[in-house]
């Protein structure tokens, strides 16, 4: 069974870029 991931389950830790539709960061789950 699939859970949906939500912005609150990973850990941001970097910006990788930026451009006109938005931001690019790095993150890691942090169910694992």
């Amino acid at each position: 069974m699939r859970v949906k991931q939500r912005l609150e389950d990973y850990e941001l830790l970097e910006l990788i870029g930026r451009g006109a539709f938005g931001e690019v960061r790095l993150g890691r789950c942090r169910a694992t």
